[in-house]
């Protein structure tokens, strides 16, 4: 009897414990939601019948979720916790650079719906911060004529992290796109 009486003082003893474990365990981090177009331009009504589709934005597969990514190293990603984005990142780059299109191009309305005109392919390879605190947006844009005639580019662009953290990449990974868009505009002239 001796013997049951220990191991039930030892059950409760180590009940007690897990409790007071739990009850003491630092709360979860904080999650947080992240937009690529935080303040959304406004652009006048264009009088040009002149319409370009940007289509819908290829990303690999690693990046069709919502979770910002960082590349560690050179073979590396890392899929980040509590870090999400707030929009499908695939509608939220094709947004974006529809969005600075048409402010930097007044003659030319740019759309994610036209017939018979000029389409704008977009495939992303690369698009996240470094640990070592660069950004990088890399992969090719394919400018389609509506006589099927194609033009291919490559673009690699690379900016640095002044403090660090996500809301600063995210930022950086904004301004990277208005490079993009000011390269597809320059391409189409």
């Amino acid at each position: 009897m001796n013997t049951n009486k220990r191991i039930k003082q030892s059950t409760i003893l180590l009940m007690f414990a897990l409790l007071q474990a739990c009850a003491t365990s630092a709360p979860p981090p904080d999650t947080f939601y992240y937009v690529l177009d935080p303040t959304p331009k406004s652009f006048a009504v264009k009088n040009t019948e002149t319409e370009i589709k940007i289509l819908p934005v290829s990303l690999p597969d690693y990046m069709n979720q919502p979770n910002l990514v960082i590349k560690l190293s050179d073979h590396q990603i890392k899929i980040t916790n509590y870090h999400y984005w707030a929009d499908d990142l695939r509608q939220s780059v094709q947004r974006v650079v529809i969005n600075e299109l048409n402010q930097l191009n007044d003659t030319i309305n740019f759309t994610q719906q036209c017939r018979n005109c000029i389409n704008v392919d977009i495939s992303i390879d690369h698009y996240y911060p470094t640990e070592g605190g660069d950004v990088l947006l890399a992969g090719t844009y394919v400018i389609i004529g509506t006589n099927a005639k194609q033009n291919i580019n490559s673009f690699s662009y690379s900016t640095s992290l002044s403090e660090g953290g996500f809301e600063e990449s995210v930022s950086k990974m904004r301004e990277l796109l208005d490079v993009l868009s000011t390269d597809i505009n320059n391409n189409l002239l």
